[in-house]
Formats: structure tokens, sequence, C-alpha cells
């Protein structure tokens, strides 16, 4: 009796499993390898964001107005910073005189809150379990999460030296995006370069339309936060609209962060005051979830919360806020690489890519002609 052989089919289905393995193993090892640069690549891709973002507007300025493209990123570069040194020299003095009061409302409303609770059976257990409001405030204060929040440099960022890195990689980026672009899809080879090319088109083109779902979304957040809590007659208005801006760029986790110091500044006027913020955030909550949402996710990018909130969490365990605020234009990065590498090149399904439409023409204007 002959051997018995395995077939060609089996061997193959072998071959792919332990290729995976493969993969997933030396993927294991670079990440284990370079942990300690992780941050280094997050601040590169914050400045990539940066480069989208400015490649965008000025391509969008080129519609209205037909000057060379690194011209209208130039001028693009000098309209933001207009804008920001006009917002700084009108509100930058409110915002700074209740930036001064802020920690201390804080800290005053975390102490009412352990006041009143004491009153109660089960408020005293939960203080008798939950830590000290000094070791809360130093938790959460200017050395911990809320400092980082609530700092304007820190808030996405965590420094100025990191701000200025991500500042001019996103301007060498927007400046010429072509070379960077055909140079990273040449490591591949030459069959696949025309998809690579394809792929980087559609990341872009999907990082652009979150960028413009987010802003729409932070800024109606940031409006009817601070006209809200203004009717109500809750102090620090401008300064909690500005953290809840800020923080809208975190999807999900980011207006409950923000909700928690309008909560505690608004105890210090009274309980039912409380009640009052607490029906606000709740109006916002559903005003987000079924109108702004909707309307702007018809062209913009949509990804299911479970994924961004799990994303948000893994990356918050590998570096911090950092991590937190670039999850989501991440998980984006990598939904378009699944969908059409994986889905379409390796399982050959029909995929619409997230950010477009079937009909759509996707194109990266790496030269300025593209939208």
């Amino acid at each position: 009796m002959e051997p018995r052989t395995n077939s060609p089919r089996g061997q193959g289905f072998t071959h792919r499993v332990l290729v995976t393995v493969g993969i997933v193993v030396a993927v294991g090892l670079v990440f284990w390898l370079f942990s300690g640069a992780f941050r280094v690549l997050l601040l590169l891709f914050a400045g990539l964001l940066v480069g989208v973002l400015l490649n965008a507007m000025a391509n969008l300025l080129r519609r209205v107005a037909p000057i060379p493209y690194k011209a209208a990123v130039g001028v693009v570069c000098l309209i933001l910073l207009a804008l920001t040194v006009g917002f700084f020299w009108y509100a930058g003095p409110a915002v700074a005189d209740q930036a001064e009061d802020f920690g201390e409302a804080v800290t005053a409303g975390v102490e009412r809150l352990g006041q009143i609770l004491s009153q109660h059976d089960w408020g005293r257990q939960v203080l008798e379990q939950a830590p000290s409001a000094d070791e809360l405030l130093q938790r959460l204060g200017s050395g911990g999460m809320l400092g980082e929040l609530t700092g304007v440099a820190s808030t996405v960022l965590g420094s100025a030296f990191d701000l200025i890195i991500v500042l001019f990689a996103g301007l060498y980026f927007a400046l010429d995006p072509r070379v960077y672009v055909e140079n990273s899809i040449r490591l591949f080879p030459k069959h696949r370069r025309a998809r690579m090319q394809k792929v980087a088109h559609s990341t872009a083109r999907a990082l652009k339309l979150w960028f413009v779902g987010q802003f729409i979304s932070m800024a109606f957040v940031a409006v009817f936060v601070t006209v809200g809590l203004w009717l109500l007659g809750v102090p620090l208005a401008m300064m909690i609209g500005v953290i809840s801006f800020f923080l809208g760029f975190i999807p999900y986790l980011g207006p409950i962060l923000a909700a928690v110091p309008a909560l505690l500044v608004a105890l210090l006027v009274s309980p039912e005051m409380v009640l009052y913020v607490a029906i606000l955030y709740f109006v916002l909550e559903q005003l987000q979830s079924y109108v702004v949402i909707p309307l702007v996710q018809e062209r913009a990018v949509s990804l299911p919360p479970v994924l961004l909130i799990g994303a948000q969490l893994l990356f918050a365990a590998v570096s911090g806020i950092l991590g937190i605020a670039l999850a989501t234009p991440i998980t984006v990065v990598v939904v378009v690489f699944i969908q059409m590498l994986y889905v379409e090149d390796g399982l050959g399904d029909r995929v619409q890519v997230i950010g477009s439409k079937e009909d759509d023409e996707v194109s990266l204007a790496v030269d300025g002609t593209g939208g």
C-alpha cells in the first residue's frame, strides 16, 4: 500500500495558517521591540492628520481662487494663524480668567459632593470605598488626567515640543504629499502599486470626511454647552465649552468626560442646578444622536460605537491621553485597509469603503488637483 499523502489543498491551507501565525508573531515582536517609540509614531501620525487637513483646505481654496498649490497651503496656514490669534485676542482673556478659577471650582465641587454623600448611609459607604477628595484631585488635577484634558497646550499632544513636531510634520507633508505617497508605494511590488495608490487615496478621503464630521460635531457641542450653561446661570460656562470642544475630538468618551466638570461646577450653585445641567447634556446627547450625527454621516465616516470605544480603551492603555485622541482616526485607517486589502483583495467580496459611495471617484489631492 502506498503511503498516504496530504492533498495539495490541505497543504495550501496549512501553509496559509503558518504564514498567518508567523505574521502575527512578527508584528507582536516588532511592537514589543519598538514599544518605546510608539509615542513617536503617534506624533508622526498626528502630523499626517494635520497634513491631510491642510491638503484638503488648500484644494478647497483652489476651487475658489486659481493659485498654485503651495501658495494655497501658505494662505490656509495664514488664515488658521489669524483665526487662532483672533480667538485668543478677543476670547482669550475671558477664557484665561475662567481657567484660573476652574481648578478651584472643580475642587470645591468634589468637596461639596463629599459633604452631600456623607449625609446618607449609602453615601458614607460609597465614600469609604472611594478615594478621598485629596487623593482624587491629585489623580485628576494638574498632574493627572484632568490636568491634561484642561490644559490648552497639553489637551491634544501633552507638550509644546510635541505640538511643534506635529505642526511642522503636517506642514511638510501638505507642501509636497506626492513625495511621501509615491515613495511609500514604491515599497510594494510593481503589480501592487496601482492598487496601493488607490488604497492611499481612499484612506485620505476617509480621513478628510472624518475631519469634517468631527469638526461639525465638536463645534455644535461647544456652542450648545456654552450657551446652555450660560442661560442656566452656571459659572465658567465659556471654559467648560472650550473643554467640551477639545474633548469632542474623542467620540463617545469625550462628551462624558466633559460633563463631569460641568456637573461639579453646577453643584456649587445648587443640587437642583445639577439636575438642570444633567437634562441639558441629555438633550445634547439626543440632538447629537438623532439630528447632528445622521446629517453629518450622510457624507462623513460612520463607524460602530463599540469598535471606537474598544480602540480608545486599547490605545489609552498603551499611550494615555494621546492614544485616546488618535484612536478614532487610526481606526479609520485600519478599517479602510481591512476593507480594501483583505475583504476585497483577499476574500474577493465587494464592499463599500467607508467615506465613499459606490459612484464616487476617489482621489487624493497630492498635487493640488483633486478633491
